[in-house]
């Protein structure tokens, strides 16, 4: 049984269908192929990340063989040497041509996902890309240890506030700019609260970690978030 192109797979229920079909034969066989996909948490990903695991450790899987081909994520991807490692066929019937061309129409951000994807078999977050990545890591700026360690290094410095509250279901946020941040560049410290009514809709019951926060008269009491998705402390950011 031949099964191509796993990426087009909303889940993995025909694939499911399909394995559990084999237990009548004799010697049943099933290839899979596919190429990369841009979602990191489907089943095509789910299957990638396991081949991967399977190579590592052969005893995972005994029953089952797993041969990937891609461009590491930290190569060069415009570097002609390292298209052979997704492209075994280049230079037989895959042209050597083609990947120049595509190459310099991928020098566009908008079209570089595409190539990493279908012609490096790299796994990418989305479609499309306004921003090359190697841009976008520039902006990162010092990473502060800790929100306190953070407070102490900003304090002093001129700040700008904003606040936007919430009534029922969104969440209010305290925002401060400090024009003058870590590395010359502007930095930010963020708080975050959540109605006390809109709780009910993150778990069935009150979860480790939330507090009430302070009550003013007239006012929907507010829980302080605290987990490590939606922290109640300040975090930071460096732009550029």
């Amino acid at each position: 049984m031949v099964f191509d192109r796993a990426l087009t797979q909303r889940d993995a229920r025909l694939w499911d269908a399909m394995r559990t079909g084999m237990g009548t034969r004799m010697q049943p066989m099933m290839i899979a192929a596919t190429t990369a996909g841009d979602d990191p948490a489907s089943f095509a990903r789910s299957e990638h990340d396991e081949c991967v695991r399977i190579m590592d450790d052969p005893d995972r899987a005994r029953h089952r063989f797993a041969y990937v081909r891609n461009v590491p994520e930290d190569a060069d991807p415009w570097d002609e040497r390292n298209w052979p490692l997704a492209n075994p066929a280049l230079g037989d019937f895959l042209s050597i041509r083609s990947l120049p061309q595509e190459a310099e129409e991928a020098r566009d951000p908008s079209k570089e996902n595409a190539f990493r994807q279908y012609r490096l078999n790299q796994w990418v977050q989305q479609s499309h890309r306004w921003m090359p990545m190697h841009l976008y890591r520039q902006c990162a700026g010092t990473v502060a240890p800790a929100p306190d360690w953070l407070r102490a290094e900003l304090a002093g410095r001129r700040a700008y506030g904003g606040l936007d509250l919430a009534a029922k279901l969104d969440m209010t946020a305290w925002a401060l700019l400090i024009p003058d941040g870590l590395d010359g560049m502007p930095s930010m410290l963020w708080r975050f609260w959540l109605p006390e009514s809109a709780v009910q809709f993150l778990a069935p019951a009150p979860t480790a970690g939330c507090h009430s926060g302070p009550t003013a008269a007239g006012s929907p009491s507010r829980r302080a978030m605290s987990s490590t998705t939606t922290s109640s402390t300040p975090t930071a950011a460096t732009s550029r």
